[in-house]
């Protein structure tokens, strides 16, 4: 009998999809049991922007293809049939895959729960292109933080803090729960333990409140310092304009882009002059 249980298919680009998988015999609170699966098909590349994670710490395994997954500034290309990768907590990263190559990767959130899917699918739920102000409470709620060029990342954390505060005046709420028909999946104690102060340290294995995550004769790439996670592509492709929330939708999501542009310029100014 198949334990796999596929909960809701949602688009994030040009033959990109995300699948929110159950696997109903591992435990409540086992890495396994709430699966993020990303299936690319070249037409378009995945490419997540820079970010990491405060709170909680994720495993990343190619099932197909290849990808190349940036970790405080080094790059690895992981291939399917390599050990999985940790990203642990605070680590800046960012997953791309190769356009016109098929690509299929598996997240896992760390502590267990089912807390990430609850974050796609706020995320994803009405489309690939979710707008700046949605997207920054999105990110606000769900412990992201966009990684900024400038140097130190309480900076990060101060314009998720803003933008994520002034967009929850305005915007639809974070939902507690993920409806797939009438299934409700409420939020599980994984949510609470990645919430709870100084989260977990995933650069150890041995933290009590995480399930076991691997045999003893699997081996992970771990990046030497610090933490973070690895969002699986948040690609935000621009849908022909069909109506006026459609347009606006678009023209968030390059104002988002353009204010990322112009602070890589400015720190692109300010290294120059040091160099002079």
């Amino acid at each position: 009998m198949n334990s796999f249980k596929v909960l809701k298919t949602l688009p994030m680009g040009k033959g990109i999809t995300l699948r929110l998988i159950e696997n109903e015999e591992a435990p409540e609170d086992s890495i396994d049991r709430y699966i993020s699966e990303a299936t690319c098909t070249g037409e378009e590349p995945i490419n997540t922007p820079l970010h990491w994670h405060k709170k909680h710490a994720e495993q990343l395994t190619v099932i197909e293809g290849r990808v190349k997954v940036t970790l405080n500034g080094e790059e690895q290309i992981v291939k399917a049939g390599d050990s999985p990768v940790l990203i642990a907590r605070r680590v800046v990263h960012r997953i791309q895959s190769f356009k016109g190559e098929t690509a299929v990767l598996q997240e896992r959130p760390i502590p267990g729960g089912n807390y990430k899917l609850i974050f796609f699918n706020d995320m994803l739920g009405k489309g690939a292109s979710p707008g700046f102000w949605h997207l920054m409470r999105v990110f606000y709620d769900g412990d992201g933080y966009i990684s900024l060029p400038l140097y130190f990342r309480v900076f990060d954390e101060m314009f998720i803090t803003v933008f994520g505060g002034i967009a929850h005046l305005f915007t639809v709420s974070r939902p507690t729960e993920l409806l797939i028909g009438s299934l409700s999946l409420h939020n599980t104690k994984g949510e609470n333990a990645a919430q709870q102060k100084g989260g977990i340290d995933a650069t150890s294995l041995e933290a009590p409140s995480i399930a076991p995550i691997v045999n003893d004769n699997q081996v992970y790439n771990v990046a030497s310092g610090i933490g973070s996670n690895r969002e699986t592509q948040m690609t935000k492709r621009e849908a022909p304009a069909t109506n006026n929330s459609m347009s606006t939708t678009t023209d968030n999501s390059i104002a988002y882009g353009g204010i990322i542009e112009l602070l890589w310029q400015l720190r692109r100014l300010m290294l120059n002059r040091q160099l002079r």
